[in-house]
């Protein structure tokens, strides 16, 4: 349920010789209960540009890094198939995904207009539980084509705890949508013509209000606003029925900075995925690293020889050959603190696994 990464060494777009119809998205290009796919993303902060907006544009996602884990799935359930009936909560929606690992699900609403967030529930310790969006948010709306906009207001309205009072946590967004461009986009899962760019602007308040007395009469404690800004800009196939790839954007207008981007992979499952993550038998530890080495520890027959690790701008931090090797103590005393991912990979420079770890100091 969560996003995950990509470096994306070349992001250009550039017109396209050859003219592609203009793509429509409409209700018959909608998820299913038998969509599936998987998300690999690149979490590190200004390593993309925001993409060129047009017509008959091309797009190169093709090459990069790439990190996945078992929460990056997407797929789709019935509302009443989610444990601990909280799809009650939600009588409109009509699918819903669900992750044990983070105990949250979400609700989405499909009609003619578009398709919704109706909410999520979060059963989590210190969870809000319910939390429904009023009215609901959207995910895409349709139909849209080149050059369509729209624009929607939602809010939540949360129960919690302030100290020992009752308290109401409130958050408003506002999206503003435009479908700013088509055209083929390339990634590692395949080259996808025809899609409908999509960018969403958001803007989101949120306040916090307190009954002292346990009255009912709730006072203001704390209004923020605008709290956060976000631009996402994501490109849709009707022939996947799902987004394809998508970049991500926090900050004011003129101090936006890129934090994630992420491609779709409809080929994995999620046996696959561990597969991959387990076939070595990796494991790394202390994670985070307080002032202390990290160990990398290996099957004994592992295929990997060459261990690389980049710093959250993409920098080259250290590389080691491990052929042979069943651990690896990697020295942090001259690393600064801060977030480093790694690569593994096997003597042909194929990578076998990746992910990152945390230097505190």
């Amino acid at each position: 349920m969560k996003k995950i990464t990509l470096y994306v060494s070349i992001f250009a777009a550039s017109a396209t010789s050859i003219l592609l119809a203009q793509p429509t998205i409409t209700s018959a290009d909608f998820p299913t209960l038998t969509s599936k796919w998987a998300e690999l993303s690149d979490n590190r902060t200004g390593m993309h540009s925001v993409p060129t907006s047009g017509a008959n544009l091309n797009w190169d996602y093709s090459t990069g890094y790439y990190v996945i884990d078992d929460t990056s799935f997407t797929s789709f359930i019935t509302p009443a198939s989610v444990p601990n009936g909280w799809g009650s909560n939600y009588p409109t929606a009509d699918l819903a995904q669900y992750s044990a690992v983070d105990s949250m699900a979400q609700f989405f609403e499909l009609n003619t207009t578009g398709i919704y967030f109706d909410g999520m529930y979060n059963g989590t310790k210190y969870g809000f539980g319910k939390m429904d969006y009023i009215p609901d948010l959207y995910y895409l709306p349709t139909p849209f084509t080149y050059n369509n906009t729209k624009s929607n207001t939602s809010r939540i309205v949360a129960l919690t705890k302030y100290g020992t009072f009752n308290a109401k946590f409130i958050l408003r967004i506002t999206q503003n949508i435009t479908a700013d461009a088509y055209g083929t986009i390339k990634t590692p899962s395949g080259t996808y013509s025809n899609t409908l760019r999509v960018h969403t602007f958001s803007y989101s308040y949120d306040s916090i209000f307190v009954d002292y007395i346990g009255s009912g009469t709730y006072t203001l404690l704390s209004g923020k606003g605008p709290k956060d800004t976000s631009d996402t800009y994501s490109w849709y196939s009707a022939a996947k029925k799902a987004p394809v790839a998508s970049v991500d954007f926090e900050g004011p207008a003129s101090k936006s900075v890129s934090v994630s981007a992420t491609y779709y992979d409809f080929t994995l499952l999620p046996s696959s995925v561990k597969e991959l993550n387990q076939t070595n038998a990796l494991s790394v530890y202390p994670n985070p690293a307080v002032n202390q080495p990290v160990y990398f520890s290996f099957d004994a027959n592992t295929t990997i020889t060459s261990l690389v690790i980049y710093n959250t701008s993409g920098q080259l931090v250290r590389s080691e050959q491990i052929a042979g090797a069943n651990q690896l103590l990697l020295q942090t005393n001259e690393m600064n603190a801060g977030i480093y991912f790694y690569s593994l990979n096997d003597k042909n420079g194929k990578q076998l696994q990746a992910g990152k770890f945390v230097v505190s100091k």
